[in-house]
């Protein structure tokens, strides 16, 4: 028996569904790739926690300042870092130039010792800040805008931004999460005491 071809409006028919489909499933794998890199991030983040422990180590038990003469603390830390490329967040649109830096410091950390941290594991020492900041890219508190507004460095990875603590961990927050209230044992904060 003789198979007979396709319609034209079979095939029309054909390609609207994949097309549905289509609709339906790329959203899917947009997001996918996103989830991939807020762990690259947070592996940078990582790093870069690790190169301020050996800092500190070196230096007194004091934290890097924001600046050192013509040195941002990205300068400062950058000895005990094997690339610069640890200081670029992967997801961050603007690209990544040399010499700069997607993620801020915790500036009242800045030349204070390790020691007179009271809730080490709820300070916030960097995260994710705006792309392509200079060398000394810091932040005091918490930018009260950054959390209503969706295009702030704390919205990058899916509807929140990762941030390094004190004592070395990293973990993605909302922005909700993050207060510049005094330190005590269940906020996120940028208040070290």
């Amino acid at each position: 028996m003789r198979r007979k071809a396709f319609t034209w409006w079979q095939a029309v028919l054909i390609l609207v569904g994949l097309a549905i489909i289509a609709a339906v499933i790329f959203p899917f794998f947009g997001r996918a790739r996103e989830n991939e890199h807020p762990s690259s991030c947070q592996s940078n983040l990582k790093q870069i926690g690790l190169g301020i422990k050996q800092y500190v180590q070196d230096y007194d038990e004091k934290y890097p300042l924001v600046n050192s003469g013509q040195q941002g603390w990205m300068d400062i830390i950058m000895p005990y870092l094997r690339s610069t490329q640890t200081f670029q967040c992967p997801s961050d649109k603007t690209g990544s130039v040399a010499g700069t830096t997607d993620f801020f410091y915790n500036a009242r950390l800045a030349g204070q010792k390790e020691d007179k941290l009271i809730y080490i594991s709820n300070t916030i020492m960097n995260g994710d800040g705006a792309g392509d900041s200079p060398t000394n890219a810091s932040l005091a508190t918490f930018p009260a805008g950054w959390a209503t507004d969706y295009n702030s460095p704390a919205w990058r990875h899916l509807e929140g931004a990762n941030y390094s603590f004190a004592d070395r961990h990293v973990k993605w927050l909302k922005p909700t999460a993050v207060t510049n209230a005094k330190a005590n044992d269940s906020v996120n904060t940028f208040a070290p005491w």
